[in-house]
């Protein structure tokens, strides 16, 4: 008989439909507030994930944790609230990458306060033990499958690639002409990074994983310093 793990895939599509839609509807707001409003006449301008996911994206998240949804369609010619074409697309390829740091950052928060908060109910009430700890399990595996996957979207797309937002940020600090001729040939250059990734893709995980380290200095550790220090406390 199939033994499927329904919370685990449960948690694993909430994940995926927050956090792709997310970095999408972070691309369109961002490109509205600097006068393109291509998204919102798509209907993209929105959180909810039917507008934004893409079957094969969504797929290779499910298997790999690293996936894509349908690109938000900007204009970067309607940008005019912005100092210059190269700030406007700058700002709109920075927002994507960033809203998936900001999750894994509440993420962290909110995993290590279910420690601290697991260490006082344990305390205070060890005749729930049994029960609390498989509740407390579940919120755990949540709050850091939202943090590792959102730092892996995050750190997959700021690598200087295209067509990954990466290589837009990247071409800020381009001259015009080099920039010019990025964005000319990023259809053909992001064919040639797929067949790189599929050929080398098992050394991907650990390539990201080694990328990831300052973030996770930045976004995690604090915060579970912290949370070690008050579970000591707790505990005596």
């Amino acid at each position: 008989m199939l033994n499927l793990d329904i919370p685990g895939i449960l948690s694993t599509v909430l994940v995926l439909t927050l956090s792709l839609s997310t970095h999408e509807y972070a691309h369109g707001r961002v490109a509205y507030a600097l006068g393109d409003d291509t998204a919102a006449q798509a209907g993209r301008l929105t959180l909810n994930p039917f507008a934004h996911l893409d079957p094969l994206g969504s797929l290779a998240f499910l298997i790999a944790r690293i996936g894509w949804a349908k690109p938000v369609p900007v204009n970067y010619s309607k940008l005019t609230k912005a100092k210059s074409l190269k700030q406007g697309v700058l700002l709109v390829s920075l927002a994507g990458p960033l809203s998936n740091l900001a999750i894994a950052f509440v993420a962290a928060f909110l995993f290590n306060l279910t420690r601290v908060v697991a260490a006082l109910v344990l305390v205070n009430n060890p005749a729930l033990a049994p029960t609390s700890l498989a509740t407390f399990r579940f919120i755990y595996d949540l709050f850091l499958a939202f943090y590792f996957s959102n730092i892996g979207l995050a750190v997959f797309n700021l690598l200087p690639l295209p067509p990954l937002d990466g290589s837009k940020i990247f071409a800020y600090f381009l001259p015009d002409r080099a920039f010019a001729w990025l964005a000319r040939y990023e259809r053909y250059i992001g064919l040639a990074l797929l067949a790189v990734f599929f050929l080398a893709g098992s050394y991907m995980g650990g390539i990201l994983s080694w990328l990831a380290t300052p973030f996770n200095y930045l976004l995690m550790k604090p915060w579970t310093s912290l949370a070690d220090w008050l579970i000591q406390l707790i505990l005596g």
